[in-house]
């Protein structure tokens, strides 16, 4: 009997969720246009007011308590589900009752419902052209709270079952923290800049002003002698400063030399522990920490493709050869692994977007940048009358520098991407690299 009223509270939440949804949907589509609807459509508060992310604003009802209630809403819906998962998968619950959270997809409706649809109308409320600084704070606090949430569900010894699930969610509220941290930068960006654009006072209206408010800011005034500070007499009788009295020597001091300048350059508390306290930038951080949280779940799925597409994501955000060519891994391992994830097809090409392709073609472009061009030709069917000669400055880059400068991760790469080639398009020329390095015997794991 409890269960069954757990699984009716869930639902009527997510029912009054998807209801908010379909009529937030009605009222956009009636804006768009209204002649079609045959109603009047009544004004709607615009972008200032934070309206976005299909979340229904009620009448009467500010921007702050509309997300206090949903907050609240939204974390009543992730508690209940959290209690349904731990009765069904108790030790003394029969075996019976135990594939409940499987047979009504619990892990992703706990996911979609009770957290990404929420965080997504904080993200969208908090983007320009909404800017709305109450959602930003809410987004900070939500994700915060799922976090936590999550992190608790991975040390349950009973919902073990389900670890990929939390781990996969952990490393989207990390992609959400990385949003987060772009918005606040963009805020600060604007800021900054209205300030610097603000008109100052000119130079010739401080002359010829010398009693504006500027003048008095920290001007001491000397105190009188029986002891009050705002005689007029005690300002006339204030001492002038004493002359300057030329040095002996009024030439500049010699610079320091190099060696002194290195002295001076390094930090009181010593070079290894300065540069332990260089701090990585927080979007940076939050970054890496997504791509564990991945991994770690890729540890455990292996044939998972969406976990593939997720990190790819993170890679393609990245410049740099390296981070293009795992991005174009992990896409194609999306692309052919056991579980595929169809997204990656689409998302892959902004990695061969035509302005990367015409820098990779560049005199400086290295190993992976030349790997990369390659199997965009072959993917897109771009430019392949170029295809030949791309690939015969592949093969001399990799003659004249014998390979040295590409890593054997590099290696192991381009080989599963060669094998996705051609196992996605049968018409795909296959990339052959130097006899030299063919062989397996040649890789720098097995020299002896």
């Amino acid at each position: 009997m409890q269960l069954k009223k757990l699984y009716r509270a869930i639902t009527a939440l997510e029912q009054k969720f998807l209801g908010e949804q379909r009529d937030k949907d009605a009222d956009d589509e009636g804006d768009r246009n209204p002649q079609t609807v045959g109603i009047l459509v009544k004004g709607r508060p615009g972008p200032a007011g934070g309206l976005a992310g299909g979340v229904e604003v009620r009448g009467g009802e500010d921007e702050t308590e509309k997300w206090k209630r949903l907050l609240v809403d939204h974390k009543e819906l992730a508690e209940k589900v959290q209690n349904l998962l731990t009765l069904t998968l108790a030790p003394t619950v029969p075996a019976s009752l135990r594939n409940i959270p499987t047979k009504y997809n619990l892990i992703a409706r706990l996911w979609a419902h009770a957290f990404h649809r929420l965080l997504e109308s904080f993200r969208q409320a908090a983007s320009p052209p909404n800017n709305s600084l109450a959602a930003l704070e809410y987004l900070q606090d939500f994700i915060y709270y799922a976090y936590t949430f999550y992190c608790a569900l991975l040390e349950e010894h009973n919902l073990s079952d389900f670890r990929s699930g939390w781990v996969e969610a952990l490393g989207d509220l990390s992609r959400y923290q990385m949003a987060y941290c772009a918005l606040v930068e963009k805020q600060q960006t604007a800021a900054s800049a209205t300030l610097s654009s603000a008109p100052g006072p000119s130079p010739m209206a401080l002359l010829t002003n010398p009693t504006g408010a500027d003048s008095q800011i920290n001007t001491p005034r000397p105190s009188s002698p029986d002891g009050g500070g705002n005689s007029d007499r005690a300002e006339l009788r204030a001492p002038a400063a004493p002359e300057a009295h030329a040095r002996i020597d009024d030439s500049p001091p010699p610079s320091p030399g190099p060696a002194a300048r290195q002295l001076l350059d390094v930090p009181s508390v010593g070079l290894a522990a300065g540069r332990a306290m260089e701090l990585v930038p927080e979007k940076e951080h939050w970054r890496q920490v997504a791509r564990d949280w991945y991994a770690k779940g890729l540890a455990g799925t292996p044939g998972a493709g969406k976990l593939h597409h997720h990190i790819g994501l993170l890679c393609r955000e990245r410049d740099g050869s390296s981070e293009e060519l795992r991005g174009m891994y992990h896409f194609v391992k999306s692309m052919i692994t056991v579980h595929p994830y169809s997204t990656s097809r689409e998302a892959i090409l902004q990695v061969w977007s035509p302005a990367a392709q015409t820098r990779r073609q560049g005199p400086d472009a290295d190993v992976a940048d030349l790997y990369t061009l390659l199997h965009g030709m072959l993917f897109t069917h771009i430019q392949m009358d170029d295809f030949r000669g791309v690939q015969d400055r592949f093969d001399e880059k990799l003659n004249i520098e014998g390979g040295a400068v590409v890593e054997e991760r590099d290696w192991i790469m381009m080989a599963v991407v060669n094998l996705g080639a051609v196992l996605e398009s049968s018409d795909c020329v296959q990339l052959r690299a130097p006899e030299a390095h063919a062989r397996l015997d040649d890789s720098p794991a097995t020299r002896s």
